[in-house]
């Protein structure tokens, strides 16, 4: 019995033609070397190259197109957070470092993932007692708090 592995190699080619590049890159090799014209951002490989009228082609390997993504970002003030009491019965505390100039989230997940209470804090609090955790059973939970561009994770333990 003979095994047989064959390789396909897939190249993706595509013709274009340019009249004013922005770049003029040399392409070296141990069997010599070629010039071709290249965009900027363009990444390209020249296998080969045609005349068509007045309009040299040349053809190769183009990297797709990428999107431009802005994101905004506000002062790198880092926010920290104090929970307590840790281990809690029925309610607790949060106590943020600075309060945020927007409304944040806070959510309380059990280990398993499931989260089980969410609510908002209002823009402007630096401290927050949050009530009536008496249906919750005893166990570990992750609070999550995200204010503006931060999430903060806290693990907490109720008896």
């Amino acid at each position: 019995m003979s095994l047989r592995i064959a390789f396909l190699t897939v190249y993706s080619f595509a013709c274009f033609a340019q009249t004013n590049p922005a770049k003029i890159s040399t392409l070296s090799s141990g069997i010599g070397s070629s010039t071709y014209l290249q965009s900027i951002g363009q990444s390209s490989v020249v296998t080969g190259t045609q005349k068509a009228g007045e309009y040299i082609m040349r053809q190769g390997f183009l990297q797709p197109s990428s999107r431009a993504m802005g994101r905004s970002i506000e002062n790198n003030v880092v926010i920290t957070l104090d929970v307590f009491p840790n281990p809690f019965n029925s309610q607790f505390r949060l106590k943020l470092s600075r309060s945020s100039t927007s409304p944040s989230q806070v959510e309380l997940y059990s280990i398993d993932g499931l989260r089980v209470w969410s609510s908002e804090i209002a823009a402007n609090l630096s401290e927050v007692q949050l009530l009536d955790f008496d249906r919750l059973r005893s166990g570990k939970y992750i609070l999550r708090l995200v204010s503006g561009n931060q999430v903060i994770t806290k693990q907490l333990i109720k008896d």
